[in-house]
């Protein structure tokens, strides 16, 4: 509504980061288009530190758990852990069994997936699934995350999509 106010027009295609910036936005308004491109740059300058206190003072206030802030129940994963596990490659099926066992048995897990460094899954219960302690001291997960009560997210770096494809074996998918 703000942009729309002062008349700015700076079009955007995907990302609307700095090339779309400046094709769609700063080369027309330099030709002779009428389009006040300069506003964006200069309410950049007063909404970031704004966002910044405003989000800082939630985050503190209400105790937000985000990555790397203690008490967290996300871990970051680091660099070292990245290439140690990226090196040790897949791991074998004992530890998929484990798993399986630990998410409460084949019969409780509805879907597995992966992303880059998380194991995601589904459940019927979350109640059956094994605590963050056991994740991480028996099955070698960085941190494990329940959202919600069918939710699991564990953090494996890249190992995730291995323990993936390992466990969707052994449940016949």
């Amino acid at each position: 509504m703000l942009m729309d106010l002062l008349n700015v027009k700076v079009g955007m295609t995907f990302s609307g980061g700095f090339i779309d910036f400046s094709l769609f936005g700063m080369l027309p308004g330099l030709t002779g288009t009428e389009n006040h491109w300069y506003y964006i740059p200069l309410l950049g300058l007063i909404y970031g530190p704004l966002y910044f206190l405003l989000f800082r003072w939630f985050i503190l206030k209400f105790d937000v758990k985000t990555p790397g802030r203690k008490g967290s129940a996300v871990a970051v994963v680091r660099k070292q852990d990245y290439h140690a596990s990226k090196a040790a490659g897949g791991s074998n099926d004992s530890q998929a069994d484990e798993m399986i066992e630990a998410l409460g048995g084949k019969d409780n897990i509805v879907d597995v997936d992966a992303c880059i460094t998380r194991l995601r899954i589904t459940v019927k219960d979350g109640d059956l699934v094994k605590d963050n302690q056991y994740w991480t001291e028996h099955l070698g997960a960085k941190g494990l995350v329940k959202i919600g009560n069918t939710g699991i997210q564990a953090i494996y770096g890249a190992q995730a999509a291995g323990f993936k494809a390992q466990i969707n074996a052994k449940l016949g998918k």
